[in-house]
């Protein structure tokens, strides 16, 4: 789900308002183990469903699971959470874009015709540029094989992005021959963790050509030969590339895009005689007593967080900021066992 931009509002199916309390059900069900707890572009229920049916990130899982009514209350979910929701959303649109059909090089190729449902200005692009090339509505063949093109309408304030819609046709050459088609076989390496090596990735062309990759998230992921290096948080994503040769056709792009999360935070084993100790050599007595003690201390008997909050807002505590999570760990662990 991560074609256009969904930030301006929610686009349902059925142009109302679904169901939010059902849509967080839903999500925290089917969805919130890959995304997280919010995914900006889930606020449209067409694109929840396109990214199903084109299994992007592996979210094809999905299909006998996630209805189009559980869409509309993801959606729904997604732009307004559990507060109260207003009566009216972005009107759907959808994209006709006719097919140019085959193509011979030196030959003129007609103009591109695409147009939305809402009027609004349509984008055609070229997935495989090496072929065919696209300006506006002119389309410029390049090189014999077969031409991917792809139209796509991202909404605006009153209407919802448009599922895109694509095309395959072949580019003969001059004298007629079209190179074979090959096609990238690519496995999307799913969600990955921070801390945790990613395998190698995996990509061929049917063509035994050698295939390239590429991201356009640096910030999240990097890329060399088959490596794949984890960088930060987000949404990583790559793609699969084949120029073709003299005797094979330019391959359609195959590109996937996955989560990287930060690794699960690791708790300190507690010690309650290490914390035993530890209070007696950081002076805690002199203040709180031995315990049982008195001024709220056994509050945090397995409570480090509340401990470490005193630490950083009492200022007579102030001193004790250099103990480590385990050492409030221990701490807390001895505050809830005194009589060890």
């Amino acid at each position: 789900m991560h074609d256009g931009d969904e930030s301006r509002g929610l686009s349902t199916t059925t142009g109302q308002v679904g169901d939010a309390v059902a849509g967080k059900a839903a999500w925290d069900g089917a969805c919130s183990r890959c995304h997280g707890a919010r995914e900006s572009d889930a606020k449209n229920a067409a694109k929840i469903m396109e990214a199903i049916r084109k299994n992007e990130g592996g979210m094809g899982s999905l299909a006998g699971t996630v209805t189009q009514t559980m869409a509309n209350n993801i959606a729904t979910y997604m732009m307004y959470g559990l507060s109260s929701t207003p009566s009216t959303v972005l009107t759907s649109q959808t994209i006709s874009f006719t097919t140019p059909g085959n193509q011979t090089l030196g030959v003129l190729p007609a103009a591109l015709n695409a147009n939305a449902t809402s009027s609004l200005a349509v984008t055609i692009a070229s997935a495989t540029p090496t072929v065919c090339s696209v300006n506006g509505t002119s389309l410029t063949l390049n090189a014999a094989g077969t031409c991917t093109l792809s139209a796509s309408q991202a909404g605006n304030a009153s209407y919802s992005a448009a599922p895109s819609v694509s095309y395959s046709f072949t580019v003969a050459s001059a004298t007629g021959v079209v190179l074979p088609a090959q096609i990238i076989s690519f496995a999307n390496p799913g969600a990955q963790t921070l801390g945790v090596a990613p395998a190698a990735l995996v990509a061929s062309s049917d063509a035994s050509l050698s295939v390239s990759l590429a991201l356009s998230t640096p910030s999240v992921c990097s890329v060399s030969g088959s490596t794949l290096t984890l960088v930060a948080a987000g949404t990583c994503t790559v793609t699969a590339n084949q120029a073709g040769d003299s005797a094979y056709a330019a391959a359609a792009t195959v590109s996937h895009s996955f989560v990287v999360t930060d690794p699960a935070p690791v708790r300190p084993v507690a010690s309650a005689a290490t914390g035993k100790t530890l209070y007696a050599s950081s002076s805690c007595s002199g203040c709180h007593g031995a315990v049982p003690a008195s001024l709220n201390v056994l509050n945090g008997a397995n409570a480090p967080t509340l401990i470490r909050s005193a630490i950083n807002n009492v200022p007579m505590m102030s001193s004790y900021s250099g103990l480590t999570d385990q050492n409030l760990a221990d701490l807390a662990a001895y505050l809830a066992t005194p009589a060890i």
